[in-house]
């Protein structure tokens, strides 16, 4: 499921009914199917899963992984790079690029706009909800923000000292090892996000409210639908009654037409 929304509707972004779909497809995750569910889409115009199959680059856990700049997996801990692909240059030279498998589907969108989702970056920083707050803070700067995801990745790959077997042993945290991607670009391209998109702040992209619309799409898919069958005279694709059932939600909203009707009321005479 794709959806689109309005960065501007500061106040309803966090709000599934805001985000509506424009492309509902059964089938896997991959960047053939993607390019044909999304053809017609392109022709007019947060999870990194999704990022990556777009972009057409290998997985995360491959040695060259990382969709804003060339980086391999012995520079997963560094703290000082900077975007500095180009979506011109991948579109053009993407079998010379390392990671890159073939052509990005959305090469018209710059690796700028391509921001990672705050709420996987939430899920693996749990443990300090200061650098979560900093992110949801649109007066966070970049620079205050690159300070703070310094520190917290120094303690989090800070060494055991001293003799496990004696008293004043301090136990490190994890290895350097066990830095993931999101932790990579927690503390590499968050601050410059920030900067970037001042204007929205990074909870504008969070895929919180996508999550609960795809938990939507399923409850009316089995609630809602004949899931493709029904009378072979008259059968009709369960995603396409899935959206029209969205385009007529978005007709009553925008005419003032009631959905629903009200339930009669009882009255009990004595």
């Amino acid at each position: 499921m794709i959806t689109m929304t309005l960065l501007n509707d500061l106040d309803g972004l966090q709000k599934p009914d805001n985000h509506y779909t424009l492309v509902l497809y059964p089938g896997a995750e991959t960047y053939e199917s993607l390019k044909n569910a999304l053809t017609p889409l392109i022709s007019d115009f947060s999870n990194w899963k999704f990022l990556a199959t777009c972009l057409e680059i290998k997985a995360a856990n491959t040695v060259h992984f990382y969709l804003w700049y060339d980086c391999s997996k012995n520079d997963i801990n560094t703290t000082s790079k900077i975007i500095n692909k180009s979506m011109d240059n991948i579109k053009a030279n993407y079998n010379q690029i390392n990671g890159h498998i073939r052509e990005p589907l959305f090469h018209m969108i710059s690796l700028k706009n391509w921001v990672v989702d705050e709420l996987h970056i939430f899920l693996r920083i749990m443990d300090r909800f200061e650098l979560y707050h900093l992110i949801q803070d649109k007066n966070t700067t970049g620079e205050f923000f690159c300070y703070k995801a310094k520190s917290w990745l120094d303690a989090f790959t800070a060494p055991s000292i001293g003799h496990p077997n004696r008293s004043d042993f301090v136990k490190g945290m994890y290895r350097v090892q066990d830095i993931t991607p999101y932790i990579h670009v927690l503390c590499n391209h968050v601050a410059e996000f920030l900067e970037i998109h001042h204007k929205f702040g990074l909870s504008a992209f969070s895929c919180s409210a996508v999550k609960k619309k795809n938990h939507m799409q399923v409850y009316l898919y089995f609630q809602n639908t004949l899931k493709n069958g029904g009378n072979e005279n008259f059968q009709k694709s369960a995603i396409l009654e899935m959206l029209e059932h969205e385009n007529r939600q978005l007709y009553f909203n925008s005419n003032s037409v009631p959905s629903f009707l009200k339930k009669s009321k009882k009255y009990r005479l004595q």
